[in-house]
């Protein structure tokens, strides 16, 4: 009798244990979003390569940081807004600015591109 409560106990143990340590799972990994980016280029016709590097020689460029604590900000030609966001899986995610609907994110390398229903936006990875 003593040998089956021990197995018993052994096996609740285990069972729990293993729903610990998926409860510590913490979601999708954001690792590849977390950083500083800076605009590429945009669907948008006033936001191509050329437009792009004019301003950035003005002195103006667009600017996205994604904090680790799923906050950030966006800098748009000196003017900033705040973005709540987050990471679904290991390469996609969603963010939410002020204002806004929400946005699609998508992580490539060292490229991200934040997207809506009408346009999007291309940025790369600041050494």
């Amino acid at each position: 009798m003593n040998k089956k409560i021990g197995i018993i106990a052994a096996l609740v143990c285990a069972f729990i244990l293993c729903f610990a340590l998926v409860g510590c799972g913490g979601g999708a990994d954001k690792t590849k979003f977390v950083g500083s980016w800076t605009l590429e280029s945009g669907s948008d016709e006033n936001l191509n390569a050329d437009a792009i590097a004019k301003m950035k020689s003005l002195g103006y460029e667009v600017t996205l940081t994604l904090n680790e604590d799923e906050t950030g900000t966006i800098d748009l030609f000196g003017e900033k807004m705040d973005i709540q966001w987050k990471a679904t899986s290991g390469t996609e995610g969603e963010a939410t600015m002020e204002g806004t609907d929400k946005a699609k994110l998508a992580v490539d390398g060292d490229k991200l591109v934040m997207s809506d229903d009408s346009s999007s936006m291309t940025f790369a990875k600041k050494a």
